[in-house]
């Protein structure tokens, strides 16, 4: 399934229940995905999550998977990487939540000029959290053309509420990478950490 190793990631924001870690790790994880245009786990990518104190580097397993453990609740924090497009990429200015963990997705796209790409995030609106475009981590090649909200199959009956998924479309603009950075957080509670983060870095060819 092309979303499958988002959707197992992301599936407990449908009962926002956290994941518990193991006793002998003090603080909380980062939990994420760095996945490719194609739905596929990114292998091998380093990560670095740096908090101003303390730099906590993990790298993606063979499904794109990575834990980063040891988070101080409440701190900001900075995620960096450097993939196979040799352009080192920093995201700063994110949060970490005061309780539990937190889930991070990275999607590493590409597009043309005048063309679109569509990001497609699980979400569930009946508990009130949806996605919404926080920042950009670079002076952006694209826009937001649509967004609009796809309703859960059959094949998604087994989660927890009333989900689905949620479709962002981006039109390349000019030549570059745009980082669009997105949380999934209650409108009302814009003075909390998002429940989870999704980026998406668009290389607009």
């Amino acid at each position: 399934m092309r979303w499958f190793a988002l959707l197992c990631l992301t599936a407990s924001l449908f009962c926002l229940a956290p994941v518990e870690g193991t006793a002998a790790v003090s603080g909380g994880a980062i939990r994420g995905v760095v996945l490719t245009m194609d739905g596929r786990g990114y292998v091998g990518l380093p990560m670095n999550i740096w908090d101003g104190k303390v730099l906590r580097t993990a790298v993606t397993d063979i499904n794109g998977n990575f834990v980063v453990n040891g988070m101080v609740p409440g701190s900001t924090f900075a995620v960096r990487w450097k993939g196979k497009r040799a352009v080192d990429l920093r995201i700063d200015g994110l949060r970490f939540p005061k309780d539990g963990d937190l889930f991070l997705s990275l999607e590493l796209a590409s597009t043309g000029e005048g063309k679109t790409y569509t990001v497609r995030i699980p979400s569930n609106p009946s508990t009130g959290y949806g996605w919404t475009i926080l920042s950009s981590g670079r002076p952006t090649g694209a826009r937001l053309s649509k967004n609009s909200m796809e309703p859960s199959s059959q094949a998604d009956a087994a989660m927890t509420g009333r989900g689905g998924w949620e479709l962002w479309t981006f039109e390349g603009e000019r030549k570059g990478i745009a980082n669009v950075i997105m949380g999934y957080q209650r409108p009302w509670e814009k003075q909390k950490s998002p429940a989870a983060y999704h980026i998406l870095s668009l290389m607009v060819r």
